[in-house]
């Protein structure tokens, strides 16, 4: 038994030797001066391990002297420079008593050292009993000398307490645990050693000293604490502290979606929403009513929710993020959650311009794709400030933002932008879902507004290129709403363009309607829709510098002329550059006469090097010219203007666009078709009902058809180009029940005859008849001024008032009953 556990105490000797030699070399290659003391203090342990197990596996009197003064020796210089150390450790400021005392210890230390290193020879500090062990030979008796040794040892280990809880007394709260972690190992390595000291004499365990141990014990545990814990330990704590005091409230899921990290912050952010430990991902999505599928289409955006203080609606910006390993693999999602009542616009609640910018610009990844823009503007804000003050003007700006949170997702990233546009930022969405929205706001019919929508791409991920991208859209529209403001600059051009060719309001008009269904035919986006719409009234803008001679020669042009005419592509690309609002459709102006074999004009482009839209409007505006007369020739039929599309296929149009437009064209044949079919099959269904009633009234229908002949009510009224109602006659109000005041000022349109949810059904087979044939004829319900519903045959047709200058629609509507 005795011999298995010395070779244990030799084993972990020998193990605890090793230890301070790897704690000398981490510590001296520290370079400081209380890692260099500190690994002095290592070394001096090393030498204490190896002299005491020499002392005790000899059987040799002088050798045992001679090795235990080493280690006794070894001891005093030990604890000195622990002292050192932590005198370093804590930045001690030593004043005059304190270098005092330091310079006695060192002579004490001296004095110590000169008294071991004589003992061998004369025996003034400790001398050695035999005993019959088989480890531990020699037994120690103390002497004067080795009581002023251990007395030194206890005034070091005390002084350095002292200077460890003086220092944890005089520095904050947070920083006591480094100081107070290093008193208790201390207090822990001399209770043991006490502990043993008191053990019976003839203990098993007091055979041996095993103080030695606890010399290298509180090296190690002070190399922990001025390195790893100062570094590491307080270094947690701090970030926990900064974790839980951010002004950002973050939640972190793990790949499993359970929450495993947040701070306090969550709650004073979001009062509404409370996380638990085990809350899912899905619990925490539903209850900021954030799409669930979020992770799954997005490494990172930014979103924002809204919640309720003191009865008051405040913004919180929500920004997500995947978190992945190098492999690419999944290791969590984190929301940030941020008060944005500090950039907020004062007006709307939305996000300012400015700080959005900002935001946006340092953070390129936080709205990721797709993510769908749209951007709202009031038509005529300038005129409602101007007649009814600014605070009416703020009043409309705030109900629309008001619009904009009911209609929109509740997630939707709303941004105040330049002047008064309003910008939603979706994700989860597609385009025709935001224009519904967008929809829904316009038919509130209390405020008059104009819309864009855009979205982020891989190819574009950039946010501020969408939005400028959706503004560019947005604009457009705007020059060609009459009732914008913007469009006075357009309508000087077209009218100039109308004095050289009187057919061009018309010709627009076509092209317009024709664009604008193969545009959405081809899954175009409301940007592209809205600048091919303009690029269809301005792309032959370049003919106002053509002399009229040459633009309305009925006969063939000769080479110069031909050279002349062909200039008007770059005389449209001109002036649409020198206008910013109209730069965008620039470059389409000028290649509108390209050909997809590269030979047409100004630059030969061919293939996709020309631009989309200016391919789509090439084969509207070549339809549109084949099917009207023109001065130099008569107009073809729609079936030979189609072939002569289907020819050129390849060689002047793109193919894909020329089939798209084609198939377009035959469906709208086939409407029509059966359009007039059921209307064909409704009068004869009409006209067998009354000879029936004729019949059973006794009436000879081939004799007497006088009797069945009778006038109808029917009521004729004018639309102008928006659609608004500007005269109507007197049966009117006896079909409707609406009278003149009604529609004084415009305030009337067609579409108010029409119910809500038959509208779009209306207005696309009055488009699609009007635009195959001249006139329309449709059976549908009118809405009464009262409320009530009566079916109606309408008969409608487009013409040109040369006096106003403006398309017109004569509309006559008769009751079925």
């Amino acid at each position: 038994m005795r011999i298995e556990f010395s070779s244990v105490f030799i084993i972990i000797s020998f193990i605890i030797a090793a230890v301070d030699g790897f704690l000398a070399r981490q510590a001296l290659r520290r370079e400081d001066k209380k890692g260099i003391y500190l690994g002095i203090a290592c070394i001096c342990a090393i030498v204490v391990d190896i002299s005491y197990l020499l002392s005790i596996l000899t059987r040799d009197y002088f050798f045992t002297s001679l090795t235990s003064s080493i280690y006794f020796a070894s001891i005093d210089i030990i604890t000195v420079c622990l002292l050192v150390s932590v005198r370093y450790y804590t930045g001690y400021f030593m004043r005059k008593s304190s270098r005092i005392l330091f310079f006695g210890l060192l002579i004490w230390m001296t004095v110590d050292l000169l008294v071991m290193l004589i003992n061998p020879f004369y025996e003034i500090a400790v001398r050695y009993e035999r005993r019959d062990t088989l480890i531990a030979h020699f037994r120690y008796q103390m002497m004067s000398g080795f009581e002023l040794h251990l007395l030194f040892t206890y005034i070091i280990v005390v002084i350095v307490l002292a200077i460890l809880c003086h220092k944890a007394y005089v520095v904050p709260s947070d920083y006591r645990r480094q100081y107070l972690y290093a008193v208790y190992g201390i207090l822990l390595v001399v209770g043991c050693n006490a502990f043993f000291l008191f053990l019976p004499q003839k203990s098993l365990f007091n055979l041996l000293d095993y103080s030695i141990w606890g010399y290298s014990v509180i090296a190690a545990f002070l190399y922990w604490d001025y390195y790893m814990y100062a570094s590491h330990g307080m270094l947690n704590h701090f970030k926990n502290m900064i974790f839980d005091n951010v002004d950002q409230g973050i939640l972190l899921f793990d790949y499993e979606n359970k929450l495993i990290l947040k701070n306090n912050r969550v709650t004073s952010l979001l009062p509404e929403v409370v996380p638990k430990q085990e809350m899912e991902l899905a619990d925490f999505l539903e209850q900021c009513h954030i799409p669930l599928d979020i992770g799954q289409k997005n490494e990172g955006c930014s979103l924002q929710c809204y919640t309720r203080k003191a009865n008051k609606i405040e913004s919180v910006r929500c920004d997500y993020r995947t978190l992945k390993n190098n492999r690419g693999e999944l290791m969590g999602r984190l929301f940030v959650l941020s008060d944005a009542s500090q950039d907020t616009d004062v007006l709307t609640g939305f996000q300012s311009w400015e700080s959005f910018q900002r935001f946006a610009g340092d953070n390129p990844l936080s709205f990721g794709h797709p993510a769908l823009v749209a951007i709202c503007d009031i038509n005529s804000l300038v005129a409602i400030n101007k007649s009814f003050g600014r605070s009416r003007g703020d009043q409309v700006i705030q109900y629309l933002a008001e619009l904009m949170r009911k209609c929109f997702p509740k997630t939707s990233y709303f941004v105040r932008g330049e002047d008064a546009n309003l910008i939603a930022i979706c994700y989860g969405k597609n385009e025709e879902e935001i224009l519904e929205c967008l929809n829904r706001i316009q038919e509130e019919d209390i405020i008059d507004i104009q819309y864009a929508v855009s979205t982020t791409s891989e190819e574009k991920p950039d946010i501020l290129e969408a939005i400028a991208a959706a503004k560019s859209g947005m604009t457009a529209k705007k020059l060609l709403d009459r009732k914008s403001a913007h469009s006075h600059s357009i309508t000087s051009l077209v009218r100039a363009l109308q004095e050289c060719d009187s057919d061009t309001e018309v010709h627009v008009k076509r092209t317009q309607e024709l664009g604008e269904a193969l545009g959405r035919r081809m899954g175009l986006s409301d940007v592209q829709l809205s600048r091919l719409s303009l690029l269809c009234l301005l792309h032959d803008i370049g003919k106002i510098g053509i002399p009229l001679e040459i633009l309305n020669k009925p006969g063939k042009l000769s080479e110069s002329e031909w050279r002349i005419l062909q200039s008007h592509v770059e005389k449209g690309y001109q002036i649409a550059r020198s206008s910013q609002e109209l730069e965008e459709i620039a470059d389409m102006i000028r290649h509108h006469h390209e050909r997809w074999d590269g030979r047409g004009y100004p630059d030969g482009l061919c293939r996709e090097n020309i631009p989309l839209l200016a391919r789509v409007i090439a084969v509207v505006d070549a339809y549109d010219a084949m099917t009207n007369d023109r001065s130099y020739r008569k107009a073809m039929s729609r079936e030979e203007a189609g072939r002569e599309l289907k020819r050129c296929s390849g060689t002047q149009f793109d193919p894909y666009i020329v089939g798209e437009f084609l198939a377009m064209l035959r469906e709208r044949e086939e409407l029509v078709e059966k359009t007039a079919g059921d209307m064909q099959e409704h009068v004869e269904k009409v006209d067998a009902e009354a000879a029936d009633d004729a019949q059973n009234i006794g009436v000879d229908v081939r004799k007497g058809r006088e009797s069945t002949v009778h006038p109808v009510c029917y009521s004729r009224y004018i639309l102008d180009s928006q659609q608004n109602i500007i005269s109507i006659d007197d049966n009117f109000e006896l079909l409707t029940g609406y009278q003149r005041k009604d529609i004084e000022n415009g305030r009337m349109s067609q579409a108010d005859l029409i119910f809500p949810e038959e509208r779009m059904e209306y207005f696309c087979q009055v488009n699609e008849q009007l635009g195959r044939n001249a006139m329309a004829f449709i059976e549908h319900r009118i809405k009464c001024k009262d409320g009530s519903m009566k079916f109606v045959f309408c008969y409608g047709k487009q013409f040109y008032d040369s006096a106003e200058r403006e398309m017109r629609f004569e509309i006559i509507i008769t009751s079925k009953i």
